[in-house]
């Protein structure tokens, strides 16, 4: 349990940047202690992750070393698929099409690096976990 009394929220964030992943996981456990981050410098390691267990929600950076963002993005949100992984992509690349892809492809966010605050980003996570699953979250609550 977070010290709000809600259940944790496990997260795995997604970034090859050491520094930047730092920031933000610091920055989001300062910001609500509830989070239980797991983390992923590239996308093969994020897809494994993600066939081994289950989180809340994924925080995607597009730039990866091995597969792009959007290449993982698009085997966790599979078009056929019923299943949602909430997934917010949160990158320096700044581009409009990008973010329409991103969406298209199920992202329910595309965020700016320079341009996002922790604050937004956690309240971001929320949102997202609340789209894909509104009952469970709120029940737990």
């Amino acid at each position: 349990m977070s010290e709000d009394g809600s259940a944790p929220i496990s997260l795995l964030f997604v970034d090859p940047d050491t520094e930047s992943r730092a920031y933000w996981v610091t920055g989001l456990k300062i910001a609500s202690p509830g989070y239980v981050i797991t983390e992923a410098l590239d996308g093969q390691s994020a897809l494994d992750l993600c066939q081994a267990r289950t989180f809340d929600c994924v925080v995607l950076e597009a730039v990866l070393p091995d597969l792009s963002g959007f290449e993982v993005l698009m085997h966790l949100c599979p078009p056929t698929s019923t299943a949602i992984v909430p997934v917010v992509m949160l990158t320096k690349l700044v581009l409009a099409r990008l973010s329409n892809l991103a969406k298209w492809n199920g992202a329910q966010a595309y965020l700016l690096k320079g341009y996002t605050s922790v604050d937004e980003l956690d309240l971001t996570i929320r949102r997202a976990i609340k789209w894909a699953n509104p009952t469970s979250r709120e029940s737990q609550q």
